[in-house]
C-alpha cells in the first residue's frame, strides 16, 4: 500500500470505526459507547454529515496508541456550566 495515512483519511462513521477495529483485533474492548464518547467530548475531531458524524479511523487509532489523559476540574459545590 503506498499511501500514507496523511494523504488519504479513512473517513468513517463511529460504528463502522468501531468494526474496522474488531476486524483487526477481535478481542478488543473499545466499544461504541467509548468511542462516541470520545466524539462527543472533542478527543476525536469529527465533522458533521447529515444527521451523524464521522471520524478519520487513523485519529481513533491515534489517540488509543497514545491516549490523552482528560482532567476534570473539581467543581464539587458549584454550578456547572451548559455544554453544547
Amino acid at each position: 500500500m503506498t499511501e500514507s495515512k496523511a494523504s488519504t483519511p479513512l473517513m468513517r462513521y463511529p460504528a463502522e470505526a468501531v468494526e474496522m477495529l474488531k476486524n483487526d483485533d477481535p478481542d478488543t474492548r473499545v466499544t461504541l459507547h467509548f468511542v462516541r464518547g470520545l466524539v462527543k467530548s472533542g478527543v476525536v475531531p469529527s465533522i458533521r454529515v447529515g444527521h451523524g458524524k464521522m471520524i478519520n479511523y487513523y485519529d481513533l487509532l491515534d489517540f488509543l496508541t497514545n491516549p490523552v489523559q482528560m482532567t476534570q476540574p473539581n467543581r464539587y459545590g458549584q454550578i456547572r456550566p451548559v455544554q453544547e
